[in-house]
């Protein structure tokens, strides 16, 4: 049951981010999420804090019934009723969701590789049952291999360029790959490869497909896609697809009681050569299980580089939501977004360009300056996680001089970011208010310095809100 005081949605999903060396990956507790490879969208991604069913699956098709499901909450299946067992955890460098659909028990585990090319998704088997279970296991990746703010602006134009090919080899079993043809010679060099490595009995080879018009199927959605849908064999068509994406599928034979792992990996490389490298690499027993058990040390280093405690990195992870969805309760009031307008010149005026989100602290008193290191260390990890951000602090220019000083010496020693997030420091007294409401508005987290720290705002908010229906334990 949902409190009705107020709507469900304006809590956004909870979301966790990994990263490791140039690979970031975002889950959500629905199970959509994305790859980011070097500030590039790999897998495509877009916000919905309702249904939150959009980018990677692994799915699974009882070959019997035409019963299919997914091994996250997302994309729900119209064949599917409430699962029996649905349970996602996160822990600092891996992300593991169980679900139980009648006899066939499922555990994901979602990862960064430790060489920072890529990701892997493992899924264990179980069939619970006391009768023969065969089950098709089907990966879905929506490919971009480039820039996502160029995709989400025209993915139509953007899609056209991306072609997809298949190979095998001894060194990594079937291969799929994918590379963006150069608009222009300052486009990056990006290419990706998708492959499948399964320990146990009774896996077989059942098809593949980067076409996502034939995976999915003319007025067809992710929730009743033809693949699964019908069960046909893909076409598996390769070359210059509209729609490019990456699809395996394997068919696992499960005698009662049996259990199976299969591992879907990606990796990421400059050129092929570097990318088949990495995909040998990647077809090693036991590689899987090493990179889950490092996640978490990973994540553990990274942390004390920053200078960062487990509880800073919670309070950061779960501010991440509201960075990438928005969350009602740390955005502008609705009277001020109700005043806004001027769109994107507001911003420019104020020399903050508006690609990155915007985190905005309104201050006025000495003390609370401590709010503004918080951001600044957040600013710091989220860019780890692939997410630059823009630190804009608004202080009240009659303060007594010491904030001044403050800001002036946050400002002085604050090392560069690679993705290029910005700090400003704006007085209060400079703005117009054009400018002080358009600001606001364009902010995703808005925080205000009398109500204490990062932590204690987001409690403050949290308290008040409904749950979001997906569930997530920690």
């Amino acid at each position: 049951m949902f409190a009705r005081d107020r709507p469900w949605f304006e809590v956004p999903p909870r979301v966790h981010l990994m990263a490791a060396g140039d690979w970031c990956t975002m889950v959500t507790a629905a199970g959509s999420g994305y790859g980011h490879w070097r500030g590039l969208a790999i897998t495509r991604w877009q916000p919905d804090a309702v249904c939150d069913a959009d980018g990677c699956f692994v799915l699974l098709r009882d070959t019997a019934t035409g019963h299919h499901w997914s091994t996250t909450w997302q994309p729900v299946s119209p064949t599917a009723s409430a699962p029996q067992h649905c349970e996602v955890t996160f822990d600092e460098g891996c992300t593991r969701f169980e679900r139980r659909e009648g006899t066939i028990f499922s555990v994901l585990e979602v990862a960064p590789l430790a060489s920072g090319s890529g990701e892997v998704r493992r899924i264990e088997l179980v069939n619970e049952g006391e009768a023969v279970r065969c089950v098709d296991v089907v990966s879905y990746l929506p490919l971009v291999l480039g820039l996502a703010a160029a995709d989400a602006a025209h993915p139509a134009y953007s899609k056209m360029f991306v072609q997809t090919a298949r190979i095998e080899s001894e060194r990594f079993g079937e291969l799929l790959l994918a590379w963006r043809r150069k608009g222009s010679p300052d486009d990056p060099d990006v290419v990706a490869a998708h492959g499948c490595c399964s320990e146990g009995e009774g896996v077989q080879n059942a098809g593949f497909e980067t076409d996502r018009m034939q995976f999915i199927g003319r007025g067809r959605s992710l929730h009743d896609a033809l693949a699964l849908s019908t069960g046909a064999p893909a076409p598996g068509r390769l070359g210059s697809v509209l729609d490019p994406v990456f699809s395996l599928r394997r068919r696992v034979t499960l005698a009662p009681g049996a259990r199976v792992c299969l591992a879907f990996w990606t990796v990421t490389a400059p050129n092929r050569e570097s990318v088949l490298d990495c995909a040998a690499g990647c077809w090693k027993q036991g590689v899987f299980r090493q990179a889950l058990a490092d996640g978490s040390a990973t994540a553990r280093a990274r942390r004390l580089k920053l200078h960062l405690s487990e509880s800073d990195v919670e309070v950061f992870q779960r501010l991440g939501a509201g960075l990438l969805y928005g969350e009602r309760g740390l955005r502008a009031s609705s009277d001020q977004l109700a005043r806004a307008s001027g769109g994107p010149p507001v911003l420019w005026s104020l020399a903050i360009s508006g690609d990155r989100p915007i985190a905005l602290a309104r201050i006025d008193q000495a003390e609370q300056s401590a709010l503004v290191e918080q951001l600044l260390a957040a600013q710091r990890w989220w860019d780890e996680m692939g997410i630059g951000v823009d630190v804009v602090v608004v202080w009240d220019g009659h303060a007594d001089g010491s904030l001044g000083k403050r800001l002036d010496q946050a400002k002085e020693n604050r090392s560069e970011l690679p993705l290029g997030g910005a700090f400003h420091v704006v007085s209060n007294q400079d703005l117009t208010d054009a400018q002080r409401d358009g600001l606001a508005a364009a902010a995703r987290l808005v925080f205000d310095g009398e109500h204490g720290g990062l932590a204690d705002q987001l409690r403050r908010v949290r308290e008040s809100a409904s749950p979001h229906p997906w569930p997530d334990r920690v």
